[in-house]
């Protein structure tokens, strides 16, 4: 059984009623869009230009990269820090591996 026989069993178990795609959409085959129904937006415009800049100037992106966020120093507050290890033997425990791991001697 298809996944459309499926979904029709589940959804409509008495079937489905029979109707032409004429009788309820109405089919074309293109020619609706005129040239003079184009209404020109300056914002496209604008950003297919830069688009198309940026593409013919550098051709090959797949080495490009997002600039990157500057490193924050982290604040860190020590007091809270021993507070939480003290509250926690299994963080401290967790915390003691990891430094371990990090620094094999």
């Amino acid at each position: 059984m298809t996944k459309l026989e499926q979904l029709i069993n589940e959804l409509c178990p008495n079937g489905v009623e029979e109707k032409k795609l004429g009788d309820i959409a109405t089919v074309s085959r293109g020619g609706n869009f005129q040239k003079k129904d184009y209404v020109e937006n300056e914002d496209r415009k604008i950003n297919a230009q830069k688009f198309e800049c940026a593409f013919y100037a550098n051709p090959d992106l797949r080495n490009s990269r997002p600039p990157q966020p500057e490193p924050q120093a982290a604040n860190l507050d020590l007091a809270a820090l021993v507070e939480q290890l003290q509250r926690s033997p299994e963080l401290a425990s967790t915390l003691a591996a990891l430094l371990a791991s990090q620094n094999p001697r």
